[in-house]
């Protein structure tokens, strides 16, 4: 096992559906980690912010949407890794919302799309490999949960090496 970050950075992702439709929002990362792949969209939450304002902030400034129904689905702990050394720790807050807003195609944050779930779930090689597995076995499905993962960084790639529920 890799060896722990020093600072626990806490974040929000958030599973945003298209109201009635089984598509959901994704954005295509600009800033790292992850430069360049679709995944849910979210960001840090603040020093002394509650995670679900967090949710709602974070999700009106990268898209434009306003959420509804929004329900936390549990949390999860994720270490990205490199040669062996971890160098980032994420605690992650894990959302589902719905709205009736139209996404932008494109914000400061990234490109953004609507995915079907079977798109999502198929796990496309363009996603997140985390976000994937978030999404198809905690997200989707509304099976509140707890998670450790870990994502290796190799050569510019990510792969998935742990991902192992620790309650739901």
């Amino acid at each position: 096992m890799a060896e722990p970050a020093g600072k626990i950075v806490p974040v929000v992702l958030v599973a945003v559906e298209r109201g009635g439709s089984d598509e959901f929002l994704l954005i295509r990362r600009r800033e790292p980690p992850f430069v360049g792949l679709w995944g849910m969209p979210g960001g840090k939450i603040r020093p002394g912010e509650h995670p679900a304002d967090a949710a709602g902030r974070e999700i009106l400034e990268e898209t434009g949407c306003s959420l509804t129904n929004l329900r936390c689905l549990g949390t999860v702990s994720e270490f990205l890794i490199e040669a062996g050394v971890s160098y980032a720790h994420l605690m992650i807050h894990l959302f589902r919302a719905s709205t009736a807003d139209e996404a932008v195609s494109e914000s400061r944050e990234g490109e953004l799309s609507w995915r079907a779930r079977k798109t999502i779930v198929a796990a496309p090689p363009d996603m997140i490999p985390s976000d994937v597995r978030m999404l198809s076995d905690i997200l989707l499905p509304e099976k509140p949960a707890h998670a450790e993962v870990h994502i290796e960084k190799e050569g510019g790639r990510y792969r998935l090496t742990r991902f192992e529920k620790t309650s739901g």
